[in-house]
């Protein structure tokens, strides 16, 4: 559907929201809803047809701009709603609604210039924090200015700017915010913060509490600006409520956890009412704990960083958690594909248990075949995309790659090579990072050249198949000796499904290369997958496979 005006969304947005506010409202108050609850992300395929839809769209923005205002507010608030418009034409629970962008209010540490201290961008465009000396008499001293003086209003006067400018159709999530014992940590600086544990239990209390009521004002004015009706920003599938980040309970003990965390934010949801946490790292001690406060009705973070299973047994499905893989940390604590991870979660998860989790809609297939084959029937989310949107799981396994070979000149002139020519193929090691990118980086780093992507794979039915290749260089498709595509530009990062080619395919073997201009190391890596005939009923079993 074209849509002109934000009108144009608004019963989308209505109709999508109808069958869904159980699932909702049954995950903010800890009830699991006979499954586990998916929120599907829509792929670049998706996103681009929702620009052209949205081509025409022009939204209501003020004449009067707010302090603080740039360019990138609207080019924001724009993409935002263009995303939520997407994730209405996908299955799935998740609840939509708008977001606040970081840079505008200085992301979390944003407020901290509110208790004097000096938050300064840094290059990369984060944000520091400089934090105090270690003179417990300045924090009892310390004069909190108004919360309009901060850097961090811009968060309230950003809600405000786009709430008119969408003419009041969507809802806002609350902007990241850092809780009590995390903002603490910015000002003290991590070491100060833990000695005082000890030595200034005191003045810490004093600061905690000067802090909790900064952040209460704050949730205030934030709720208000966006017409009284608040949600977390970390959870994907749940409305109501806020949320704010507690790192630092994965830094302490359950007892510290519960003479400086609990307290403030039992506070905050006596005053606020209902809200959820995030954090990083291991926070299972914290558990036990946050089942006593009423008001805390959702967790967040990552696992295996977190050993899930013991989640669920302290939790008992008195708690909701919304869990997502462990990246950046060691490799034991990693997964090695999303499968991997998606196959764990449905071992595991008793039925008992309330969970949301966030998938792109490019692994819906892959979740319910997993869901299909461990007889979890309940957890398969009935695929409504169209035809023309359902694709195969990544193909990641079955690469092989040739030696790095002179350009003769060019890119343009690669001819076409087989599986069988000396080119000193090897296997490639499939991904271990959820983007599913097949990478040849680690082999050849920054060299200049052409290098030859090979894949066999097995056709089981028959059909006008769709090849949808993504990458970074230049390159040329070929299929069983016939070139079908040449794309000769750079284009950084890796853009999954760049290059879209529909050819008849038969039943039986086929061999698929790519030659890729490695352009001094700009040209590393492709994404693949095929798309099912138009004229198939979806089957995961009709999808063509690697082949040895």
């Amino acid at each position: 559907m074209k849509v002109q005006t934000i009108h144009d969304i608004q019963p989308v947005l209505h109709e999508y929201a109808q069958p869904r506010t159980a699932v909702w409202d049954a995950l903010w108050l800890h009830r699991a809803p006979n499954r586990i609850a998916l929120a599907i992300m829509p792929n670049d395929t998706a996103l681009d047809a929702v620009r052209q839809d949205c081509a025409a769209l022009r939204l209501d923005y003020p004449a009067q701009k707010p302090p603080g205002w740039t360019e990138a507010w609207d080019k924001h608030l724009m993409t935002d709603v263009i995303d939520v418009y997407a994730r209405m034409r996908l299955p799935g629970d998740a609840f939509l609604s708008l977001s606040v962008p970081s840079f505008a209010h200085g992301q979390s540490q944003g407020i901290c210039d509110l208790f004097g201290a000096r938050v300064e961008t840094l290059p990369s465009g984060h944000e520091h924090v400089h934090p105090f000396p270690a003179d417990p008499g300045a924090i009892h001293a310390l004069a909190v200015r108004p919360i309009q003086a901060s850097r961090y209003w811009n968060a309230v006067a950003y809600i405000v700017y786009a709430r008119a400018a969408t003419q009041g159709v969507f809802e806002f999530r609350n902007p990241v915010m850092t809780g009590p014992l995390d903002t603490a940590n910015y000002l003290l600086g991590t070491t100060t913060l833990m000695e005082w544990v000890y030595t200034e239990p005191e003045t810490l209390h004093v600061l905690l509490g000067k802090i909790t009521d900064v952040l209460i004002a704050m949730i205030t004015a934030l709720r208000k600006a966006a017409g009284g009706v608040l949600h977390a920003r970390h959870f994907a599938c749940m409305c109501g409520g806020f949320d704010v980040c507690s790192e630092c309970r994965s830094l302490v003990s359950r007892e510290t956890y519960e003479a400086f965390e609990a307290p403030y934010l039992r506070r905050l949801g006596e005053t606020l009412g209902p809200y959820g946490i995030h954090s990083c790292g291991s926070w299972e001690r914290t558990v036990p704990s946050a089942l006593q406060d009423p008001n805390l009705h959702a967790m967040n973070g990552q696992i295996r960083e977190n050993d899930w299973q013991e989640l669920c047994r302290l939790s008992q499905g008195r708690m909701t958690y919304s869990i997502a893989p462990s990246t950046t940390v060691a490799e034991k604590y990693t997964w090695r594909t999303m499968a991997e991870f998606y196959e764990f979660i449905i071992e595991t998860t008793p039925d008992s248990q309330p969970l949301e989790l966030s998938l792109s809609e490019d692994d819906l297939p892959v979740w319910n075949q997993l869901c299909h084959t461990h007889r979890r029937a309940g957890c398969i989310l009935q695929d409504t995309r169209p035809s023309s949107s359902r694709f195969s799981p990544w193909i990641t396994q079955g690469w092989r790659v040739s030696k790095l070979l002179p350009k003769a000149p060019d890119l343009a002139s690669a001819a076409g090579v087989t599986l069988l020519d000396a080119l000193d193929w090897r296997s490639l090691t499939p991904p271990d990072s959820p983007n599913n990118r097949m990478s040849l980086h680690y082999l050849y780093n920054d060299q200049d050249g052409l290098v030859y992507f090979g894949l066999r794979f097995r056709v089981v039915t028959a059909g006008l198949w769709g090849l949808y290749l993504g990458h970074d260089g230049g390159i040329k498709l070929f299929l069983n000796g016939r070139q079908l595509a040449y794309q000769p530009e750079q284009v950084n990062p890796v853009k999954t499904d760049r290059t879209k080619v529909t050819t008849d395919l038969s039943v039986g073997s086929h061999e698929l290369i790519v030659a890729i201009d490695t352009n001094k190391g700009k040209g590393s890596a492709i994404t693949f997958r095929f798309q099912t005939p138009a004229d198939s009923n979806y089957n995961m079993e009709d999808f063509p496979v690697h082949e040895i």
